[in-house]
């Protein structure tokens, strides 16, 4: 299926480039004439938080280690076209791959590319997360039943779904973004089909309570397992009214119809919301309203909160 973006985009999401124009980019980190060398030292030192731990990116980029060389890298993906731009800045040797279709994991093959070119220099080896370890026990059906449900982050209300299809365990984001995972351990997975590496554990008692997913080396995030609520007409009608951001100057709608609440919003299509707990609704895995009460238990506002921007705060018009 084809999927070309009609949207005017300028920056993330609206670059037109070739390989070739990429060659000079890369050229720019060893003779920075672009930015100079100020923009080239700030997207290339990690991040510091406020707690003094580094992040392994920085400015814009990902500093990693592959097999023991240093990496500076990021992969990138709009409308069906993928890219991945993997340099090793002290062996001066970088890889450059454009992709034109969703199923293609750039950064796989760069990687299998870099090996070919740097295997006398590598002293390390990537991660072999798809080897069970020594007297592991694999998961059998019933560990599916035991792994299968919702599950949420409270720290960003984010929901991920684990099912099985087609006798395979599966990691939902939203509908269509589903991932395999593959069995390592019991109750220990792996994500099939990603640049990162990520690992999935669960635990629990009869049925699984928490899902740990682990992206490459970073902190794991916990998410908690839930059942999604479901509304009747009259606590939908709880929801339904103007509400207004005076940091935004900008009006939001809440509707519903016999099925669906829904953000009314001009010059776009109504957003259909999903209830995950009370008062907290998402629009697929993008927006995230959470709903607020007064003392008399009436709806009086919503904070709504995306993956760059939270607790945007929205009051409830008295003027209906």
């Amino acid at each position: 299926q084809t999927d070309v973006s009609q949207w005017g985009l300028v920056g993330d999401g609206g670059v037109c480039t070739t390989v070739g124009d990429l060659l000079l980019w890369d050229d720019n980190f060893y003779d920075p004439k672009v930015g100079g060398t100020i923009l080239v030292e700030q997207i290339t030192t990690p991040v510091r938080l406020n707690n003094g731990k580094k992040l392994g990116y920085g400015l814009g980029l990902f500093i990693e280690k592959y097999k023991g060389l240093d990496v500076v890298r990021h992969e990138g993906e709009w409308a069906g076209y993928k890219a991945e731009l993997f340099r090793f800045p002290e062996q001066r040797f970088s890889v450059i791959c454009l992709c034109n279709l969703s199923s293609i994991v750039p950064t796989q093959l760069a990687e299998k590319v870099a090996d070919v070119y740097l295997a006398d220099q590598m002293t390390g080896s990537a991660p072999q997360i798809f080897t069970p370890p020594v007297g592991a026990v694999l998961p059998t059906p019933s560990d599916s039943d035991f792994c299968s449900g919702y599950y949420r982050n409270p720290a960003d209300e984010s929901v991920r779904r684990i099912f099985t299809r087609n006798q395979i365990l599966a990691y939902a984001r939203i509908p269509g973004a589903v991932t395999d995972l593959v069995p390592v351990h019991k109750h220990f997975y792996v994500m099939t089909g990603v640049p990162a590496r990520v690992r999935i554990s669960f635990s629990g008692g009869i049925h699984a309570s928490k899902m740990e997913v682990t992206v490459d080396s970073s902190t794991p995030v916990v998410f908690k397992s839930f059942t999604p609520v479901s509304l009747t007409k009259e606590q939908q009608h709880d929801y339904l009214g103007v509400y207004y951001s005076d940091e935004l100057n900008a009006d939001y709608r809440i509707v519903a119809d016999d099925s669906l609440v829904s953000a009314r919003i001009r010059r776009f299509d109504d957003l259909p919301l999903t209830p995950t707990i009370k008062d907290v609704f998402k629009y697929q895995d993008y927006r995230t309203f959470v709903f607020h009460r007064d003392s008399g238990n009436h709806v009086t506002g919503f904070d709504l909160s995306t993956a760059r921007a939270r607790n945007i705060s929205f009051s409830k018009s008295l003027l209906q």
